[in-house]
């Protein structure tokens, strides 16, 4: 039976979390976060902090947003030295409304619906460095709404993102994409082989 939120694991409201070695693998989450949930959802207490170290995600689905992680409601996060492999859901990783660092994290052969990407951040401030790679996506690699986003010695590389019926018409930007007012800063990053079926192979 698939859990609601947090397939593997599902934290809300907690502080002071630390997660090291950890294997996620085809693990089914109704709502959010495939194999890992992050939430803050009682009113009355802290918002959730987390530090991720190792964590290895294969085959992990959601039904709705993060097929491998979900980081929602305030929450902080910080992940390094980590794997997501082919992860469906909307978002590998999605961000919604919190603040996240991932760094040496590897999100590779995500599939995700066409207004999506592997990473999401949604109204909320996201870090990626230190060698991040995100790849072979069927999809964007990266989109961000309402979000400050800090890009650093990362590589976007065949990432795609067409059109399948003739509905789909958020098709811009293979790398990464941004709308609603996000911001930007990319530094010492690789864009190599994205293909969007609109403008922007590497950025919209």
């Amino acid at each position: 039976t698939a859990a609601s939120n947090g397939g593997g694991i599902s934290i809300d409201t907690s502080t002071d979390v630390t997660l090291n070695d950890i294997q996620c693998i085809e693990n089914h989450a109704k709502q959010f976060g495939g194999c890992l949930s992050v939430t803050s959802n009682d009113d009355d207490g802290a918002p959730s902090k987390v530090v991720v170290s190792q964590l290895h995600s294969t085959k992990d689905v959601s039904e709705r947003r993060g097929g491998s992680v979900y980081i929602g409601r305030s929450s902080l996060l910080t992940m390094t030295n980590s794997t997501t492999k082919d992860a469906t859901g909307a978002g590998a990783i999605y961000v919604s409304s919190a603040k996240v660092l991932l760094s040496q994290v590897l999100v590779l052969g995500s599939t995700c619906p066409i207004d999506s990407a592997a990473i999401m951040c949604v109204s909320s401030n996201l870090k990626v460095n230190e060698n991040s790679v995100v790849s072979g996506t069927s999809g964007r690699g990266l989109k961000g709404i309402g979000c400050s986003l800090q890009v650093e010695k990362v590589r976007f590389f065949n990432n795609l993102v067409v059109a399948s019926k003739a509905s789909d018409t958020d098709i811009n930007g293979g790398g990464i994409t941004l709308v609603s007012e996000s911001d930007l800063t990319v530094v010492s990053s690789t864009f190599e082989s994205n293909t969007a079926g609109g403008d922007g192979g590497g950025i919209m």
